[in-house]
């Protein structure tokens, strides 16, 4: 009986992890989610996000727009392709900008799946000891 709880533990356990995984890896990849975010660090908690194909007010032609930001109808910025919010005030396309937000992307995406793996394997370890002994006696 002994043997059966601690494989169900340890299944749980593992289907626990695989959960919090998947869920880290759809925020990562969800352009709303990290939207809001973004939003939510600048202090915009109860903002709107429209399509630009609605409007595209006060945005430069040759800048990607994935959402425009309206707080009670009034324009405050853009989210760009990444997910971040570029206020009014700061239109126009900054490469170095670009390539931090692209580095801290990639550095967060591999962080996580780091974190992940290293979850799973000190499962798989535990589980193994926990065989070990359980058959040694």
């Amino acid at each position: 009986m002994g043997m059966r709880m601690s494989t169900t533990r340890w299944v749980s356990t593992v289907v626990v992890a695989v959960i919090i995984g998947f869920v880290a890896h759809f925020a990562q990849g969800n352009l709303q989610c990290r939207a809001r975010l973004s939003l939510l660090t600048k202090g915009y908690l109860n903002v709107e996000l429209k399509d630009p194909d609605h409007s595209t007010e006060g945005v430069s032609p040759h800048i990607f727009v994935s959402k425009l930001v309206y707080a009670q109808k009034e324009y405050l910025g853009y989210i760009d392709p990444y997910g971040h919010f570029v206020p009014k005030s700061e239109q126009g396309i900054d490469l170095l900008r670009e390539g931090r937000i692209m580095t801290c992307l990639s550095a967060l995406r591999m962080i996580c799946g780091a974190i992940f793996l290293i979850g799973i394997m000190c499962i798989l370890m535990r589980a193994r000891r926990q065989l070990v002994v359980a058959h040694g006696k």
